[in-house]
This record gives C-alpha cells, sequence and structure tokens, in this order.
C-alpha cells in the first residue's frame, strides 16, 4: 500500500507539474493575447484616426473645387455677357455678320486696287526717271557735239577769213 501511495505522490507530483507547466503556457498566451489585442486596439485607433484626417481632406477639397468651380462659372457668364454685349455692339454699328463680311471683303478688294495703281504709277515713275536719265545724256552729248560743231565753225571762219 505504501508503495502505491508513493506512485500516486509521484503521479500526483508529476500532474501538479504538468498542471503548473500548463497554467504558467496558458498565463503566456494570455499575455501574448493581451498584448496583441493592445496592438489591434492601438491599430484601430490609428486607422480611425487617419480616415478622420482623410475625411477631413476631402471635404475640404471638395469645398476648395466647388468654389472654383463657382468663379469658373461667374467668368463664363462675365465673358459671355461681354461677349453678347459685343456682339450687340457690332450689330447696332454695321449690321450681321455677313454685311460686314461684305463689307470687309469690298474694302481689301479695294486696297488691292489701289495697290496695283499705286505699283503701276511707281512703275511709271521709275521708267520717267529712266527716259529722264536717257533724254539728259543724248542732251549732255548733243551739247558737247554743239561745243564742238561751234568750235570747228570758228576754226573754219578763221581759216576763211585767213584766206581771203
Amino acid at each position: 500500500v505504501i508503495q502505491a501511495v508513493s506512485m500516486d505522490d509521484a503521479e500526483k507530483q508529476q500532474f501538479l507539474e504538468t498542471i503548473a507547466s500548463l497554467e504558467s503556457q496558458l498565463m503566456q498566451r494570455e499575455e501574448q493575447l493581451a498584448s496583441k489585442s493592445d496592438q489591434i486596439t492601438s491599430l484601430t485607433l490609428q486607422s480611425e484616426a487617419e480616415t478622420a484626417k482623410l475625411r477631413l481632406i476631402i471635404t475640404e477639397t471638395k469645398d476648395e473645387a466647388k468654389k472654383r468651380i463657382l468663379r469658373a462659372k461667374e467668368r463664363v457668364e462675365e465673358m459671355q455677357s461681354k461677349l453678347t454685349e459685343a456682339v450687340r455692339r457690332v450689330d447696332a454699328a454695321g449690321g450681321s455678320n455677313q454685311e460686314q463680311s461684305d463689307i470687309i471683303n469690298a474694302l481689301r478688294a479695294e486696297g488691292e486696287q489701289l495697290a496695283r495703281k499705286q505699283r503701276d504709277m511707281e512703275q511709271s515713275v521709275r521708267n520717267a526717271k529712266g527716259q529722264v536719265r536717257h533724254l539728259q545724256e543724248q542732251l549732255d552729248a548733243e551739247k558737247g557735239a554743239k561745243v564742238e560743231a561751234l568750235t570747228k565753225v570758228g576754226s573754219l571762219e578763221k581759216e576763211v577769213k585767213s584766206l581771203k
């Protein structure tokens, strides 16, 4: 009986050691789980804070975009009103676009005609200047010939007088 009791005590001791070991492992696991739980909580808080920050940025960006769109619409409306006013003034000043186009084309044609006339006149002036130069040269040549002829006549008259 003593031997059975002592085995029982040894088994008991072994069971107690196993239980102590399991309790120690269980405590380590609980500590690991608590640590992981703290990490998850911390990451969740960080995620929520970042999400809130991003939502705020998105809201600010949307507001800025709305403001820019409104300003752009105002500028477009202003330009359209200026364009309408300009078209109204043009219509009041000169009629329709077709009429204005016809007037512009007529003015261009008249301008081209005047340019041709001016070019022809300038060509005539150049030709006249060329003729003047040519006639001047001929006149100078004739004057020279006249002087020579007069000189020769004078010398011939002297010769005739001396022969008499």
